[in-house]
């Protein structure tokens, strides 16, 4: 079985998950530091599934950087364009859970080390890919950062490679207009898309014309499971029990997963069935890069 050459460009972070429930502005105590960053969880992922992943990135020169880099290594990601930024911080995340399971979010992203990504990082690997990942997230984070990837995206697609984009739609990116019409022209040049029930509502005509040009489509339904069309037939998947402890990179699990069996050549119905595993596994953990039960 051919192993994918998949190539993830984005954001690398550590993040913090309020211990209790309730706002973020209220003083708390945190736990972590997990190693994060939806396109770092995507490419995580993916190893575990069974692709060659290289991810480009950069993360400061200090204890943080080496908490993300270490764990993504030993997952089996190959993180030589991962690069440490002298003088800067890596991207941090803060997230709370409110009563009612919603989540809300601070990042510390542009100004830190994600922020100095440059294309001179991307090296020869969009040529050597097969599949470019895209968080939708990583566009409205930095602005440099998205250079790079959109760029990144340029040169995959004209060696013959092919594009695969997680929405990830936080809340502050449609307030985005710039990045909003960067996502969609992703949209519109992608072989795979992965959106949230939510997401597919906000993107309904985006995800509709991707459906009639042949694009494959997923959109995830959290505990209803999911749905995946492809060439014109729909393929669902019920959700799996799952006692939820932290929702936070579900989705970018479920994509990484999901890119990487289709790549290879899984059978649709396969793909979703692994991909859905792998969502269910990762809720019921706490951190934006565990799971429990997933791969066995």
């Amino acid at each position: 079985m051919q192993r994918p050459r998949l190539l993830v460009v984005g954001e690398s972070l550590v993040e913090f998950v309020r211990e209790t429930p309730g706002e973020i502005d209220r003083p708390a105590r945190y736990l972590g530091p997990f190693p994060s960053g939806a396109p770092a969880i995507a490419a995580d992922a993916a190893a575990l599934a069974g692709a060659q992943v290289a991810f480009v990135s950069t993360v400061g020169a200090e204890p943080f950087g080496r908490i993300v880099v270490e764990r993504l290594g030993r997952d089996g990601v190959d993180v030589g364009r991962v690069r440490a930024v002298d003088r800067a911080t890596t991207g941090t995340a803060f997230v709370a859970y409110r009563d009612d399971g919603s989540r809300s979010f601070v990042f510390h992203v542009a100004d830190a080390a994600p922020g100095r990504l440059t294309a001179d990082d991307l090296g020869d690997t969009p040529e050597e890919a097969g599949v470019l990942h895209v968080s939708g997230a990583s566009l409205a984070l930095s602005t440099a950062m998205a250079d790079v990837i959109l760029m990144a995206a340029e040169r995959v697609l004209a060696s013959g490679g092919r594009l695969s984009v997680g929405v990830n739609l936080r809340a502050d990116a449609a307030d985005n207009d710039e990045a909003m019409r960067q996502l969609r022209d992703l949209i519109a040049r992608a072989d795979t898309i992965v959106a949230s029930k939510d997401e597919a509502n906000v993107m309904s005509h985006d995800l509709e014309a991707a459906r009639t040009r042949g694009a494959t489509v997923c959109v995830t339904r959290g505990a209803e499971g999911a749905t995946l069309a492809i060439g014109g037939v729909e393929h669902s998947v019920g959700g799996l029990p799952a006692d939820e402890v932290d929702a936070t990179g579900a989705g970018d699990t479920f994509a990484g997963v999901l890119v990487t069996a289709l790549a290879r050549g899984d059978e649709p119905p396969k793909a979703l069935a692994l991909a859905n595993v792998a969502g269910a596994a990762h809720v019921a953990a706490l951190g934006p890069m565990e799971r429990l039960g997933w791969p066995s």
